[in-house]
């Protein structure tokens, strides 16, 4: 639809014989000098509208072959400009683009939306192209595809660094800018296969994301942290450096990063960057554990959760609750995790062993002291948390752990089974229970004790299982739960 019902002069310029032509798109030329500025803009919001509807829309196969509207620098495209031409406030030599072609910041802001959700639809088709080899007397289709991406990467950064560099303070439209760039500068990085295009496009990205992280402003810095969390996942997905990507970041430097950021800052009230940064923590766990145990942060992520614990932010305690939970469930002692942290990283001996490498983190989570913390919080949220932190554990985690500490579980998620707790909480409490019981171990002792009321339980070992198969017999079969407290 054009404004005020006006027609415009649109002439379909047909290919010439043997160009490369995606399938159903025709090249449009329309004469734009009887249209004003404002009818310009409009034409091009509708245009990004339409794109952003085909992505949404189409199957990934039939969306792949539309690349070359997306991606500049394809030589063999039919269209004058791609859409990431119209990005790049200093166009390459080779393009034709002009002031007049560049779009206005809504419409930039809209086509960084768009090409971002591209990427994250036609990412499985991306990892089979290929950097242009000089030894060919042509460039295949796919290796054109892997340059294309090489300048998308040159683009979106650049595109990225323009929207915060104009000023010290971001607008609320400046902060938009930067949000929707990095995070389709972040799909790229996600989707991009490294090894056959080389690792100087995540250097670059690493730079960018570290040039965000110095910035005071909140937004910059999450946004940093986006990039940042994407490079490590990539390097990761390099299996050890074989490729390279330990060269572009070691994981203990990475993840000092997100441990730092984690911490409070003096005279910063906002916490949203320290959210972010537990989060990236526990998507690093569930995606390359390995990241964590082979970089020897284990002792600073110990010393972190200690601090966190005794924040006044509850949101804190709950994200930090909420990582302790990811490194439980993907601790590499845990029977299904080996191979997944092997692959992700080279570990060490110790690391692969049958204990668990985060032994430092559950001595310190699993006392007293931390119970009473969030007991004291009175938070159902944060005692379900709790609760699924001790159903992760693994056996060989749980096993390694003192009979105080054992106890100190079992009549936790005990005392969390009663009818006055939160569905939440027994519903986690619960699950905790059944699998501490489905645990065998190897102890000298016999006995596992824990106080109700003013008076002490036993719960007995039956072979190398705990015998509590069922509260509601034997002697827990007029046991009151509700006054159950731990020791």
């Amino acid at each position: 639809m054009v404004p005020s019902c006006q027609l415009l002069p649109i002439q379909v310029s047909l290919p010439p014989a043997g160009a490369t032509q995606p399938m159903g798109i025709l090249p449009l030329h329309v004469d734009r000098d009887d249209v004003s500025r404002g009818q310009r803009e409009r034409m091009r919001r509708l245009s990004l509208d339409l794109l952003s509807a085909l992505v949404a829309h189409l199957d990934r196969a039939d969306l792949f072959p539309l690349w070359m509207i997306f991606f500049p620098g394809c030589a063999r495209s039919p269209y004058a400009l791609s859409l990431m031409d119209k990005l790049s406030p200093s166009p390459s030599p080779s393009s034709t683009s002009s002031s007049a072609d560049l779009l206005d910041f809504s419409c930039q802001s809209r086509l960084v939306s768009v090409v971002g959700a591209f990427v994250d639809k036609v990412g499985p088709f991306l990892r089979f192209v290929e950097r242009p080899s000089a030894s060919l007397g042509f460039t295949p289709l796919y290796q054109s595809l892997g340059e294309s991406l090489l300048l998308a990467h040159d683009r979106l950064v650049d595109h990225v660094s323009v929207s915060f560099s104009s000023s010290s303070s971001l607008h609320h439209s400046d902060s938009a800018a930067v949000t929707g760039a990095s995070r389709a500068l972040a799909s790229l990085v996600k989707n991009c296969p490294y090894r056959k295009l080389g690792f100087e496009p995540l250097k670059q990205v690493l730079r960018l994301s570290g040039t965000l992280l110095d910035k005071e402003n909140p937004v910059l810095k999450i946004a940093g942290l986006n990039l940042h969390l994407n490079v490590m996942l990539a390097v990761a997905g390099d299996g050890g450096g074989g490729g390279g990507g330990r060269e572009v970041l070691d994981p203990r430097e990475g993840c000092s990063v997100y441990i730092r950021l984690s911490l409070p800052a003096e005279g910063v009230a906002d916490n949203n960057v320290r959210y972010v940064s537990l989060q990236n923590l526990g998507h690093l766990a569930s995606k390359s554990v390995g990241s964590l145990v082979a970089g020897g942060s284990v002792d600073d992520v110990t010393r972190m959760v200690g601090k966190n614990l005794r924040d006044a932010d509850g949101a804190v305690v709950l994200h930090t609750l909420r990582l302790c939970k990811w490194l439980a469930k993907h601790d590499p002692s845990k029977r299904g995790n080996e191979e997944d942290a092997e692959s992700s990283l080279q570990l060490t001996t110790s690391s692969t062993s049958s204990a668990s490498p985060f032994m430092p983190l559950w001595n310190l989570l699993l006392r007293p002291r931390s119970f009473q913390s969030v007991e004291a919080r009175s938070d159902p949220n944060l005692e379900a948390l709790l609760c699924d932190v001790v159903s992760e554990l693994g056996e060989a985690a749980f096993a390694a752990l003192t009979q105080d500490q054992r106890a100190l579980c079992v009549s936790y998620v005990l005392c969390r089974c009663h009818g006055d707790c939160a569905s939440q909480v027994r519903s986690s409490a619960f699950r905790a229970l059944g699998l501490l019981l489905a645990f065998r171990y190897e102890v000298d002792h016999t006995t596992c004790a824990f106080q109700v009321n003013e008076t002490r339980f036993i719960i007995p070992f039956y072979g190398d299982n705990w015998y509590l198969v069922n509260i509601k017999a034997g002697p827990f079969q007029h046991l009151d739960i509700s006054g159950l407290t731990f020791t």
